[in-house]
This record gives structure tokens, C-alpha cells and sequence, in this order.
């Protein structure tokens, strides 16, 4: 899996025989005997026999289930972990995160409205980089590169701004498709709406700066006030109102680059 603050994305293929394992802390100065469970999204618990826990140490319990069908590609879900002790305190839940890896034409299939966002057109592109670092964008195999060099050893991001050719419709669309990848590592990859404004909205670790390429459904709903929305938790989400998409990374290395080969308005079906 590769984790994120949000979630842990999972290959497709491994989800089939996907292994779990926990570990069951004891606290205590007495040993403890706990009967463990998992539930997949939308399942019944799956058992695993009683475990002896010693005190003040651990035991780790494993499953290996098949989550193919009770995860989404687009839609994140929650294996949980529960346990029951004979008697005294319980020990407290654990609710996994997750979300499959999906293609394009997966996720492109769910939304019968779609509308391509000229990404190609390079004039629609600004520069927003760390102190002294510098950016340059250009069209390659039909999608979008930036390049960016970093003169510091740390605290080096990037996250050109894109203009839009037209406002969102927020009763049509909701929310845009973005295949996309990192080359090097780096903080993962966040998308920013109207950055400049007053209360800008983001939605950050889209996927993880691995080089691989990834493709993320991002829901207009998941749009939360941006880190310079202090105190601007309750303002509304007005996707009509945003003119300027900003989308890129922190970086771990002096040279890297963001390539997107597809950026996608969608609406419709899942999106409703």
C-alpha cells in the first residue's frame, strides 16, 4: 500500500488476497485474552480465534481476506478492526482507510458528462514555486510537464496555477478526473481552487509522489478551506465561483517534475 494522511492506495490485484495484520496492545500489569473480529466495507466480521495478550506487551493477530469486491476506485471505504475481552475495559476499534488504484477509462465510465481541460494550452499556466526556485512548463506526448529546480535542501514546493476556460457548473459537474504523476519524491500531490482568494479551497494527497502514474477522482465535496482559510471552516463551496485551479507538490530532491496527461471535468451517475 502507499499511504497518505487520507488513506492507503492499493493495487487492484493485490486486493484479492489482501493481507491485515494488527497488533493488540496490553497496557496492563495482568495478562488479557481478546477475541478479535475484521469486517469488510459493507460485510459481516470475520473472526479469528481468541488471542493471548501478555501484560504490558503485544500479539499481533493476521488475516488475509478478499476486499476485491467491497473496495472502490473512487469512493474510500473502511475495513475495521474490532475486540472483545471476558471482562474489564475493551480494547477500542480500528477503522482502516482505503482505496483502490483505478484506470482511466474505470473512472471515466462512471460519468457520462466529461469535458477536457486545456492543459495543453500553455498560456493558461503561471508559476507558484518556493523562494528562488524555478519552473518551466511544456506540452509532451500530448499531456503537461513542469520541470521545477530547487536552489534549498528542504521546504522546496511548487503548484502552478491553471486558469479555466469557463466556470464549473456545480449542478452538472462534480468534481474532476486527474491522471498524473511525480517523478521524484516528494510531499503527494494537492490541487488548490481560486489559491489567491480570500478562502481558497484545496483537497491535498491526490496519490504519492512514487513515479508512478496514478489516476484520482476528486468529488468537489472533498474541497476543504485551504491552509490559509484560518477561521473560514464554515464557509460554503461555491464551485461557480472558481476561476483558478493550482495543482503540484512539495519536493525531496533539487530537480523534479509533475506530468499530467489528463485533467477532466465530470458530472453524472456517481457524481449525481
Amino acid at each position: 500500500s502507499r499511504p497518505s494522511a487520507r488513506r492507503y492506495l492499493l493495487d487492484q490485484g493485490l486486493t484479492h488476497a489482501l493481507p491485515i495484520h494488527v497488533r493488540i496492545h496490553n497496557l496492563s500489569a495482568a495478562p488479557v485474552t481478546v477475541t478479535p473480529a475484521l469486517c469488510l466495507p459493507g460485510g459481516t466480521p470475520v473472526a479469528a480465534a481468541a488471542v493471548a495478550v501478555p501484560a504490558q506487551g503485544s500479539s499481533e493477530v493476521t488475516w488475509t481476506v478478499d476486499a476485491s469486491a467491497s473496495l472502490d476506485i473512487a469512493e474510500t471505504r473502511f475495513i475495521t478492526i474490532t475486540a472483545q475481552t471476558p471482562a474489564g475495559a475493551q480494547p477500542g476499534p480500528l477503522a482502516i482507510p482505503l482505496v483502490m488504484d483505478g484506470s482511466l477509462d474505470q473512472h471515466l465510465a462512471r460519468h457520462p458528462h466529461q469535458r477536457a481541460l486545456p492543459i495543453t494550452e500553455l498560456g493558461r499556466w503561471h508559476a507558484n514555486v518556493s523562494a528562488q526556485g524555478r519552473t518551466t512548463f511544456l506540452t509532451d506526448a500530448g499531456g503537461w510537464r513542469m520541470t521545477a529546480v530547487f536552489p534549498a535542501a528542504q521546504g522546496n514546493w511548487t503548484y502552478p496555477k491553471f486558469t479555466l476556460p469557463d466556470r464549473l457548473d456545480g449542478e452538472r459537474d462534480s468534481g474532476f478526473i486527474i491522471r498524473a504523476r511525480i517523478l521524484k519524491p516528494g510531499a503527494p500531490a494537492a490541487i488548490l481552487a481560486n489559491p489567491d482568494s480570500r478562502v481558497g479551497f484545496w483537497c491535498p494527497d491526490l496519490f504519492p509522489a512514487d513515479g508512478q502514474w496514478h489516476v484520482v477522482y476528486v468529488p468537489f465535496a472533498e474541497f476543504k478551506p485551504g491552509p490559509n482559510g484560518t477561521g473560514m471552516q464554515n464557509s460554503r463551496l461555491e464551485v461557480a465561483s472558481w476561476d483558478t485551479l493550482a495543482i503540484g507538490m512539495g519536493s525531496a530532491a533539487a530537480e523534479n517534475a509533475l506530468e499530467i496527461s489528463h485533467l477532466i471535468v465530470v458530472g453524472g451517475a456517481d457524481g449525481k
